[in-house]
């Protein structure tokens, strides 16, 4: 992923190491963004949520 995409998304941590947050964003099929997920912890936990958004929002169409 480019730089620009990261600053585009807002998703670079503001620490003295270039590094990006752990955000998620769960973008419908015409570009809507339908949910973002941050500042989850633990890791595992983020990615259990997302998939739980995922599934729910694919039931619904």
């Amino acid at each position: 992923m480019s730089m620009g995409k990261i600053s585009l998304y807002n998703a670079l941590k503001k620490t003295k190491r270039l590094s990006a947050r752990r955000i998620t964003f769960i973008i419908s099929s015409d570009g809507e963004i339908k949910e973002v997920l941050e500042n989850i912890n633990p890791a595992e936990k983020h990615v259990d949520k997302a998939l739980e958004l995922l599934k729910e929002i694919s039931q619904s169409i």
